[in-house]
């Protein structure tokens, strides 16, 4: 069965997380994955913690489906390799800081005028301009910038903490592929690629669109949700149970928990009341929920329409019953570490089947790549290895 991204060949620069997974998606819908790593020291995620028995288990999640060509990139040579493949690419991905693509030789301009249809697709953590272009973009940098640690802070007594989950460069990830997704359609219908670019920091600040608003015209903070009692509590056993009870479903929260009398209280009567006796209501609901187990809480305010989850721990994940019944996680075989579960894509489609192929090792496939698009036999491919142009290793290490 053929699959959705069938045909497109995507040259892919990036490195770490936001630009690699969203590589990986296209890869995982069908697209053809030239992974380019630097010689020696590989794509940098290749030496990221954690790791297991030496090697990364960090890499392995963004790397399925990939096909690795490993080369020295300050050498006039690899570029000139490079430069022979555009023209059977569709998409180049890169995520460098803003500059960086441009002095190695790989300009808009460039390889537009090498191939028209291709689309030059940029992610970064501030975007290709403005002041911020050339900074650090670590995700904790990203969700500090963008507002992200501060909406946390709000809820922590007013103390930032990083809550992590490299959420920015997740967000940044999902609209970098909606960017592409949209640029190859209007391609199909121009015959022309084009320029795009994506930055973490609008993604991650687009989730604040409302609260902004609110900010700029009333000077006001407020979630913008109507949610209150929202908060973790402790069941008898200590695990702890996150409980969302929307305005509307009030009286039935009250009823659940047989705080019926708290209906009446003015304290509590309205949204803007529980929220502003925020404490007092949730030391009610904690008397509640800690005298129960965290499945008997769930099931009993669910069944009124109450949002109720257990917190979960990676234990928890492994074995969870609705994990196991949606394949959210698959089993990779990763080199040198044996089978691993990592997640899943995202999606379902259809009518395209999505496949997990293997972890490329280090330039594992230079001679493939260059000999299906530039028709070098293995003999050119070893001698260019020889000279250092190309590098294959089994393992990534620091120079």
């Amino acid at each position: 069965m053929k699959k959705a991204l069938d045909d497109i060949v995507v040259l892919d620069f990036t490195r770490y997380i936001a630009g690699p997974f969203a590589a990986y998606l296209l890869g995982h819908m069908g697209a053809k994955i030239i992974k380019v790593e630097k010689a020696v020291v590989g794509e940098d995620f290749r030496l990221y913690p954690p790791f297991y028995n030496d090697e990364s288990l960090a890499f392995p999640a963004y790397a399925s489906n990939k096909k690795s060509l490993c080369m020295d990139l300050r050498n006039d040579k690899a570029k000139e390799i490079l430069m022979g493949l555009l023209p059977h690419v569709d998409i180049l991905v890169q995520n460098f800081r803003a500059g960086t693509i441009e002095k190695m030789g790989f300009d808009w301009e460039t390889i537009h005028k090498i191939n028209p249809r291709i689309i030059m697709a940029n992610n970064s953590g501030f975007g290709q301009d403005g002041p911020y272009s050339k900074r650090v973009a670590f995700d904790s940098i990203i969700q500090s910038e963008a507002g992200l640690i501060n909406s946390v802070a709000e809820e922590n007594g007013g103390t930032p903490f990083y809550p992590g989950g490299n959420n920015s460069d997740h967000i940044g990830a999902l609209a970098f592929v909606s960017a592409i997704m949209a640029a190859l359609n209007e391609r199909d219908r121009t015959g022309q690629g084009q320029y795009l670019e994506v930055d973490m920091m609008s993604s991650v600040s687009s989730m604040f669109s409302p609260e902004l608003s609110l900010f700029e015209i009333t000077g006001k903070t407020e979630k913008v949700n109507d949610l209150a009692p929202c908060a973790y509590y402790q069941d008898k056993n200590g695990k702890f149970v996150q409980v969302s009870c929307p305005e509307r479903y009030w009286a039935a929260f009250c009823r659940v928990t047989g705080l019926e009398r708290l209906e009446q209280d003015a304290r509590f009567s309205s949204l803007e009341g529980r929220r502003a006796n925020k404490q007092a209501l949730d030391s009610l609901v904690q008397e509640w929920a800690g005298a129960r187990e965290g499945d008997e809480i769930v099931s009993a305010l669910e069944a009124e329409g109450i949002g109720a989850a257990i917190v979960r721990d990676y234990k928890d994940i492994l074995v969870n019953e609705h994990v196991k019944a949606t394949h959210a996680l698959r089993e990779l075989e990763v080199p040198y570490v044996g089978k691993a579960p990592y997640p899943d894509v995202p999606f379902r489609l259809s009518d395209s089947p999505i496949e997990f192929g293997p972890i490329p090792k280090m330039g594992q496939h230079n001679y493939e790549i260059l000999h299906e698009y530039l028709g070098m036999t293995q003999e050119q491919v070893e001698q260019l290895t020889e000279q250092g142009v190309l590098y294959q290793a089994e393992h990534a290490r620091w120079k």
